[in-house]
Parts: structure tokens; sequence; C-alpha cells
């Protein structure tokens, strides 16, 4: 664990709770640096929205806070010695950022259980986990989610046998968010049982994400699949939309698997829930944080 001081009272009380712990230096707190990711993206935001040529900020493509590392990645198109400095010029913490050259690395992730195949009018998606939303004026829905890309707002859901779930009623396609909620039918269900198993649920306990923490995706093209949390806020553009807060782990992931449940935490053939399955960005493969986002969108899980 990194500390930014040597605080003997906050390693006392870590330690009553494991004894397995051990204590780094750190000179930046998680705070500062999520902190300065923040004031990244809106620089980024405003270059997007005045389209400015001249603007460093429209060639930064990307931030990954590397957690265990106590850096920020920051990833920049047609990177050059010039770019850095002006960069650096703006953020006085020369030794908190990693440079790279941006990729062409954002891959969209590409039924009414968990994990099961779903899909729209134009795309093959996957069934996220479901959820209640509660509008402004006090109505409740009932409904599920999966990813807002591959949707839009007003269409039809369809599960794998070709019948109509639901209607796609909220989207939030930005900022930490990749998400659609799908109102169901009156006549439609989703389940808390995993695609593919029949007694493995998900809990309506829901997990913040961690670094180092294990997480399963259950997703319609890859099935199970599982990987450790490698960074707690992935950022980037991709087709003038920014996007952060995302988080980066390195299970695997293919194209149909958008949308699909992340988890975590197994015990007695339940896991907890965990976030929305995006896609891929350079080596990390993405997900819509459940805690992020739910009370931002009056969501409950039930």
């Amino acid at each position: 664990m990194l500390l930014v001081e040597d605080l003997e009272s906050v390693k006392e009380d870590i330690k009553d709770i494991s004894s397995d712990i051990v204590f780094e230096d750190a000179k930046y707190s998680y705070k500062t640096l999520n902190t300065v990711i923040t004031e990244i993206g809106m620089k980024i935001n405003s270059a997007l929205s005045t389209q400015t040529s001249d603007n460093l900020f429209s060639d930064v493509a990307g931030t990954v806070l590397l957690d265990s590392e106590n850096k920020i990645e920051v990833y920049i198109e047609d990177i050059n010695d010039e770019k850095i400095q002006r960069f650096l010029e703006e953020f006085n913490y020369s030794d908190m950022f990693v440079f790279k050259e941006a990729e062409e690395g954002v891959e969209q992730g590409g039924s009414t259980a968990p994990g099961e195949y779903i899909s729209s009018s134009s795309s093959g998606l996957t069934a996220g986990f479901r959820v209640r939303r509660t509008l402004s004026n006090g109505v409740v829905e009932t409904g599920f989610l999966t990813c807002a890309h591959g949707n839009t707002y007003g269409d039809s859901i369809k599960d794998s046998n070709g019948n109509v779930l639901g209607t796609v009623t909220y989207r939030a396609y930005g900022g930490s968010a990749d998400i659609s909620f799908v109102k169901l039918n009156n006549s439609s269900s989703v389940s808390n049982t995993l695609s593919g198993t029949s007694y493995y649920n998900v809990s309506t306990t829901a997990s913040t994400p961690v670094s180092g923490k294990i997480v399963y995706l259950f997703g319609a093209k890859s099935g199970k699949t599982y990987g450790k949390i490698e960074s707690t806020n992935v950022s980037f553009t991709y087709n003038n939309q920014y996007f952060s807060n995302l988080i980066g782990a390195s299970y695997p992931s293919a194209s149909g698997d958008s949308g699909g449940a992340i988890v975590s935490d197994y015990s007695n053939y339940t896991y907890n829930t965990m976030g929305i399955h995006r896609g891929i960005y350079l080596s990390y493969h993405v997900f819509t944080s459940y805690t992020n986002v739910k009370n931002t969108f009056n969501l409950t899980r039930y």
C-alpha cells in the first residue's frame, strides 16, 4: 500500500484489518492524481468544443492512472519533445507523468440474464444486470443495463430468440459512463442468474473497484473470463467524445461482449455487482463502474 506520509496511526488501523499489507512511500495522493486527471479532462473537453487546431489538448488522446506506480500515463498523438514541454508547462508535476504515443487503441466491445446475447436495431450486444431507475417525478422503471454504444434512445432490444425485451429509455455515453437503461416490457423479465450457469448469481451488493482486485466478465461472445483491475481511472477520447474514470482490467474480451456484466468477490455461488463492459482501450479492457454511476443516474439493483 502506498502512503504519502509516514502516518503510524493509519498503519496501525490498517494492520488491524490485515497484517499482510506492505507499506511504501508515495509522493502523490490518490486524490491528487485523480484531480490532475480531471483537470486534463476539462482541457480535452474544452479543446473538443472549440476545435482549435493549435490547442495541445486536441492531441491528448487519453490518460491512465497507474495506481501501483503512483503515476499517470498520458497518450499524445504525434508525440514530440515540444508537446511534452507544453504539457508540463500546464502541470507542474514533471515526475508524475509517463508520456506515450497515442495509438488507434479504442475498440467498441461488440441475453435476458447477465452475459446473454441481446440485439438492438444495429448491433449484437450483451445484457448486463437488472436495475430499477427512479425518475425525477418519482416514477420507478424496471429494467436492466447494457452499453450505450450499439443502440440509440428508443431502440427496441431483443433477446437471443428475437423476442422484444424492452426499450432504451436512457443513455449515458461519455464522461464516466457508457451505459443504456432498457425498460422492460410488462411480459419480459431479467434473471440475476449468470448466463451459462444454473446456480451462480449476481448479488445486489456492489463492490468498489480497487487496483489488483480480481474481476470477471460474462460476455455473449467470450463467455466467462477473468483478470485483475490494473487502473481505476482510464480516460480517453473516442469519436470526439471524452470518457473518464473508466476502469481498466486484464480480462480477455471480444467484439460482442459490450454491455456484459462485470462481477467480483465470489462467495457461495454468488458474485458482487461491479460494472458494465465497454470495450478495449490500448491494452486495457475497460468498463463502467456501477458504484461510480448508480447515484448520478438514480439506479438501484434488485
